[in-house]
């Protein structure tokens, strides 16, 4: 992630917390912000996993909710170069890990779909695939 300092743009449900006083949670505390509201990334660090815990996620750190920000805004059909701008890629080929991962998922969603033997036989016209022996042919 690096040193470099990143605008994070929110969603307006998002902005909409920013109304709620956080510091009086049991995640978010004041000592977990120093300086002029920004935030050390130990404190962030800190921050995410107590709050994973809190709801039940189990064991989640900042770049996981970096990749589900990426590859969520991908398969929705976000364009590539502004998920870029939006992570703060300098490459466009890191952005693009992301849509391979996603284009990886498909193509085993859709190899699960074949049978065990890993061909399939196209139907006859006007009668029902067997799905139970992809081999034998369709009673007619």
């Amino acid at each position: 992630m690096g040193t470099r300092t990143r605008r994070i743009p929110c969603t307006r449900s998002l902005a909409a917390l920013e109304s709620l006083d956080l510091t009086r949670s049991d995640v978010i505390t004041r000592d977990s912000v120093h300086g002029q509201g920004q935030c050390t990334p130990d404190a962030i660090a800190n921050l995410i996993e107590r709050a994973a815990r809190a709801a039940g996620l189990g064991h989640v750190h900042a770049h996981v909710l970096r990749h589900t920000f990426a590859t969520r805004l991908l398969s929705r059909g976000v364009d590539v170069r502004t998920v870029q701008q939006l992570m703060g890629h300098r490459d466009i080929k890191t952005t693009l890990t992301y849509l391979h991962l996603i284009r990886g998922a498909e193509r085993r969603a859709m190899d699960a779909l074949e049978p065990a033997t890993g061909t399939t036989r196209a139907p006859q016209h006007g009668s029902e695939p067997n799905i139970s022996n992809p081999r034998r042919s369709p009673r007619t």
